[in-house]
C-alpha cells in the first residue's frame, strides 16, 4: 500500500482549489509470465500512476469552472516530464512546500525528478477528456523491448539485442571499447531481440502494391481499414494516411472492456483506451449536468459497496477445448451468501490486430445450485482471458468482479 500524507496549513492557501488529486509515479521490472515485480531490478519495463497503468488508471473528474490541484510525487528511479493536454497550469509547490506566488510559472509540462514532488494548479475552463502522461515516449507504453527475433544491422550504428551488464559497463569479454559496450537499441530484461534478420517498415496494408497514380487515387477514395500488422485506426486520420509506409505504428490497442463499469469512464468515446498505456491517465473536465450524473452514479455504486464475489475453477485454470466448470460465490455486506441474484459471466480475449485476431467474447448466466452459482465455459485458445462477473439484485447491479483466467 502506498499513498500521500498531506498536512493542510492552518490558514488555507489562496486561491482556494475545488479538486485536489495526488499521483504517485513509479516504475517496475516485470519479466514474462510473472505478476510480481522484481523489486531488486534497476531496469524497468512497467510504468504506473498510483500503482496502475493506463487504461486502468481511474480518470480524475472536475466540473467546468473549478480550480484543480494535482500533486505529482516521483518514487521511481527515472525522471518524468508530466504533460497535461488542453490546459495551462502554474507550478505552485515542491517537496519543500508551497512556493511564493511571485515564483509561480506557467506551462503544460513539468519535470518531476527522482524523489521530487511538484504541485500544479489550473482553472478547468475547457470541457474535454484531457490526457496526463509522462512525455518520455517509452514511458507512454509498457513492456517496451526490442522486437522478438533478430534484426539486421547496416554495418554501422547501434545494435539491438545487447545485454544489461554490458550497458552498465561490465566488461565480460573483449575490451572497454568493444561494440557490445556501445549504445544499444533495447537493452532488455532477458527478452530483447537478437541480430541479423532483414526487416522493413514497408509492411502496411499496401505492402507489395504498386504506388501508381491510379493506386494512390484508389487509396484516397477507399482507404484500407487496417495498417501496419493489421492494426485498425478507423476515423482517426486523413483519407490518404495509409500511403505512409508502415502506418499506423504498433500502439493502437483498444481495451475498453478491461475498465468498463467504472462511473468515472461513463460517456467516454468508444476505443478511448486505444493509446492509453503506461504512465497515462485522464482529467475529465465535465459540464455541470454530466458531472452531477457521474457523481450520482458513484454515490449509487457506494451504496452497494461491501458485496464480495469469488470466482474459481476446479483446477485453477481452464483446459483449451474442454468444458471447464466455474464456481462463483456472492456475499452481501453482512457476509451472508446471496442466492437470489442474477450472475452473468463474460469471458474476453482482447483483439490482437498484429496477429489478425478479432476479439473473442462469451457470455453466460450462471445458475444457483443451492450453495453457489455454477456454469461451464469452453475456451478455444491458450492465453490469459479477462473474466467479468456482474451481479444484479432487484434489477440493479450490486457488484462487478474482474479477474483473469489462464487457459492451457
Amino acid at each position: 500500500m502506498i499513498g500521500l500524507f498531506i498536512i493542510h496549513p492552518k490558514n488555507p492557501f489562496s486561491p482556494k482549489v475545488d479538486r485536489d488529486f495526488g499521483l504517485i509515479l513509479q516504475e517496475w521490472a516485470l519479466l514474462p509470465n510473472n505478476t510480481v515485480p522484481n523489486t531488486l531490478s534497476m531496469e524497468f519495463n512497467w510504468l504506473t500512476i498510483n500503482g496502475k497503468a493506463g487504461p486502468a488508471t481511474t480518470p480524475m473528474l472536475a466540473k467546468q469552472g473549478e480550480r484543480v490541484r494535482i500533486r505529482f510525487v516521483n518514487l521511481g528511479m527515472d525522471h518524468h516530464p508530466m504533460h497535461l493536454h488542453g490546459n495551462q497550469f502554474v507550478v505552485t509547490g515542491t517537496e519543500g512546500g508551497r512556493t511564493q506566488q511571485s515564483a509561480w510559472f506557467p506551462g503544460n509540462t513539468v519535470l518531476v525528478g527522482v524523489g521530487q514532488a511538484r504541485d500544479i494548479e489550473f482553472q478547468a475552463k475547457y470541457v474535454g477528456d484531457w490526457m496526463i502522461h509522462c512525455h518520455m515516449p517509452h514511458h507512454m507504453m509498457n513492456q517496451m523491448v526490442s522486437m522478438v527475433g533478430p534484426m539486421s544491422h547496416a554495418g554501422q550504428g547501434a545494435h539491438t539485442g545487447l545485454g544489461m551488464q554490458e550497458g552498465m559497463g561490465i566488461v565480460r569479454q573483449g575490451n572497454a571499447l568493444d561494440e557490445d559496450l556501445a549504445p544499444g537499441l533495447g537493452r532488455g530484461l532477458g527478452m530483447a531481440a537478437d541480430r541479423e534478420r532483414p526487416t522493413s517498415p514497408l509492411v502496411g496494408a499496401a505492402a507489395g502494391l504498386m504506388t501508381s497514380t491510379a493506386h494512390q487515387q484508389s487509396q484516397q477514395q477507399n482507404p484500407p481499414t487496417t495498417g501496419h500488422e493489421g492494426h485498425v485506426m478507423p476515423g482517426m486520420t486523413s483519407a490518404d494516411a495509409q500511403n505512409v509506409p508502415g502506418f499506423p505504428q504498433d500502439m493502437w490497442m483498444p481495451m475498453d472492456e478491461i475498465v468498463e463499469g467504472k462511473p468515472e469512464t461513463y460517456g467516454l468515446r468508444k476505443s478511448w483506451t486505444g493509446a492509453m498505456m503506461g504512465m497515462m491517465t485522464l482529467i475529465r473536465i465535465l459540464p455541470p449536468d454530466l458531472y452531477d450524473k457521474i457523481m450520482n452514479m458513484k454515490t449509487q455504486a457506494s451504496l452497494v459497496a461491501g458485496y464480495t464475489v469469488s470466482f474459481r475453477t476446479d483446477s485453477g485454470f481452464a483446459s483449451v477445448g474442454e468444458d471447464t466448470p466455474v464456481h462463483v460465490t456472492v456475499s452481501d455486506p453482512s457476509g451472508n451468501v446471496v442466492s437470489d441474484a442474477v450472475v452473468r459471466m463474460t469471458v474476453i480475449m482482447p483483439a490482437m490486430p498484429s496477429m489478425g485476431m478479432a476479439e473473442m467474447r462469451t457470455v453466460e448466466n450462471l445458475q444457483w445450485n443451492g450453495s453457489e452459482y455454477v456454469g461451464k465455459l469452453t475456451l478455444t485458445m491458450r492465453g490469459a482471458w479477462n473474466v467479468l462477473i456482474e451481479v444484479q439484485r432487484g434489477g440493479k447491479t450490486v457488484a462487478i468482479h474482474r479477474t483473469r483466467l489462464t487457459s492451457k
